[in-house]
C-alpha cells in the first residue's frame, strides 16, 4: 500500500489517505487534528505526560513532586521534520518538558509513522537531564482529548474494574466493555482513578461504532469526563465538572498505589523512578461495524510493505 500524501501548508503538515487527513502543528510539535471518514477522532494531543491527581495514598510524596515542579511541566519545541517512503511518512517531533524555572526536564522525541492503511505508529522516548532530579515519577504516557462521543470503550486486558500495577491482581483478564461514565471510580475526595491494567488494546468508539484503537504490548489506560486539573483541584465530587471532550490517558507505565495514607509507600517493585525510556504504540481509527477490534489489533503493519 503506497504512503499517503504530505504537504506543508503555513505553520501545517498535512497528511492525507485515501479516507483520513492528519494535521500536525509544525510550530507546538503537537498533532491538532484526526479525520476519519469525515469524522473527528481528536481535540488535542497526543503528548507526553508524567502527571496525574495525587492519591490519599500520595499524601506525603506530592509535596515532593510539586516540588520539583511535575505538576507544571511545559513542552517546547526544539525540532521538527518529516521525510516520505515507499510505505509511509514519518514525521519527527524533538522535545524539551520541563517545568519553569527550575533547572531539570526531559529531551523527548516523538516519531510518527503514518501508513496508507490509517495505522499510526508512535515512537516515544525521553532522557532525563539537569540537576536535582526527581526520584519517582506518577505516571509515563501519552495524554490526549477525544471528542465527548467517543463514549463506549472496549478492551483486552484486566477488568472490569480499575488497577493498578500493586493491585492488578484483584481483576481478571478478558475482553471487556464500558461506557465512559462506568470508567469512573467515584471517590469521596476526587484523585487519580479508573486505571486498567495490562492492556494490550483499548478501542473508543461512538454510538455508530466509529472511533480510535490503540495497540501496545502492555499499557495502562484510563478515561475521563473531567479534567486531570479538576480532578486534582477538586475538594468534593460536587466540585467536578464534565466536559464535552474525554480525557484519555493511555500509559507506559504508573506507580503503584501503596498504603501510605495510613500505611508505607508502594514497594520498590512498583515504584516509577525517573530514568531513559522508550515505547511504541499503534493508534488506528476504525469503524466496528466493518472490523471488530480482535482482528485489527492482530494485524500486522509488515504486510503494508509487501
Amino acid at each position: 500500500m503506497p504512503a499517503p500524501s504530505c504537504r506543508e501548508e503555513g505553520n501545517d503538515l498535512v497528511v492525507r489517505g485515501e479516507d483520513f487527513c492528519l494535521v500536525f502543528d509544525k510550530v507546538y510539535g503537537v498533532l491538532k487534528s484526526w479525520i476519519y471518514k469525515g469524522k473527528s477522532l481528536l481535540v488535542k494531543g497526543p503528548r507526553l505526560n508524567f502527571w496525574h491527581a495525587p492519591t490519599d495514598n500520595e499524601r506525603n510524596i506530592r509535596k515532593e513532586w510539586k516540588s520539583f515542579g511535575l505538576n507544571a511541566m511545559k513542552h517546547r519545541t526544539d525540532g521538527f521534520s518529516w521525510d516520505k517512503k515507499d510505505h509511509c511518512v514519518i514525521v519527527r517531533i524533538r522535545t524539551r518538558i520541563a517545568p519553569p524555572v527550575l533547572r531539570w526536564g526531559v529531551h523527548a522525541e516523538y516519531v510518527y509513522r503514518i501508513y496508507g492503511s490509517g495505522d499510526m505508529v508512535m515512537e516515544v522516548s525521553g532522557t532525563p537531564h539537569g540537576e536535582s532530579l526527581p526520584d519517582t515519577l506518577p505516571r509515563i504516557g501519552l495524554q490526549m482529548e477525544v471528542p465527548g462521543d467517543l463514549e463506549r470503550f472496549q478492551w483486552y486486558g484486566r477488568g472490569p474494574g480499575e488497577s493498578y500495577a500493586d493491585s492488578r491482581e484483584a481483576n481478571r483478564m478478558g475482553i471487556f466493555t464500558a461506557g465512559i461514565e462506568d470508567l469512573y471510580t467515584p471517590y469521596v475526595y476526587p484523585q487519580e482513578n479508573g486505571n486498567r491494567t495490562d492492556v494490550h488494546w483499548v478501542a473508543a468508539t461512538d454510538l455508530n461504532g466509529m472511533g480510535l484503537m490503540a495497540v501496545m504490548p502492555q499499557l495502562n489506560f484510563s478515561a475521563h469526563l473531567y479534567t486531570q486539573e479538576n480532578l486534582e483541584e477538586a475538594k468534593h465530587t460536587c466540585d467536578l465538572v464534565k466536559q464535552d471532550f474525554i480525557t484519555w490517558n493511555l500509559d507506559y507505565r504508573q506507580i503503584g498505589l501503596g498504603t501510605n495514607s495510613c500505611g508505607p509507600a508502594p514497594l520498590e517493585k512498583y515504584l516509577l523512578h525517573l530514568e531513559p525510556f522508550r515505547f511504541s504504540i499503534r493508534l488506528k481509527p476504525f469503524s466496528i461495524n466493518a472490523v471488530s477490534p480482535v482482528v485489527l489489533s492482530k494485524q500486522r503493519l509488515d504486510e503494508y510493505e509487501k
